[in-house]
């Protein structure tokens, strides 16, 4: 069922479907590649790659996953993702928790005090008749917004009492 070395370096390419449909990334261990799981998944190693999942899949707090994209049936952070996700169902970053990459899922649950940057879509697929936002655009307009030296609009600013 498990392969208990400290790393896997072996197929750049794994299947995971255990005998009680629950599959398990343990401290201390490496998974470089990309994983198809069928099964639940707890992670509580390190997964560089990208994850195909059609359960749910806990990232417990060491646990860390990187890579281009991350999908699941619902996905439980504790721990740290950078990688694009998309869940059929739920996604929960608990406070704990570091995510960093575009989300698409049905519903999203981020507790005070986690780390979330990035893009969000929750519910149904977006109508081809919505905004779409310019990312680009956005990005400069906040890095004007922090910074007054380079925000013009600053300086035609009054005092105002509140």
């Amino acid at each position: 069922m498990f392969n208990f070395g400290n790393t896997s370096t072996g197929s750049s390419h794994v299947k995971s479907k255990s005998d009680d449909g629950a599959s398990f990334i343990g401290v201390g261990c490496t998974f470089t590649g990309n994983l198809d799981c069928q099964s639940s998944l707890r992670v509580e190693g390190i997964i560089k790659g990208n994850i195909t999942g059609s359960g749910d899949i806990e990232v417990a707090a060491t646990g860390q996953i990187e890579g281009d994209n991350f999908s699941a049936n619902n996905l439980i952070v504790y721990g740290k993702v950078r990688s694009n996700i998309k869940a059929k169902g739920y996604l929960r970053i608990h406070k704990s928790g570091h995510v960093e990459g575009d989300i698409n899922v049905e519903s999203l649950d981020i507790e005070a005090g986690a780390h979330f940057v990035g893009y969000s879509q929750t519910g149904h697929k977006q109508s081809d008749n919505v905004l779409k936002l310019d990312k680009a655009k956005i990005a400069v307009e906040e890095l004007q917004y922090k910074d007054p030296q380079k925000n013009n609009s600053f300086k035609n600013m009054k005092n105002l009492d509140l």
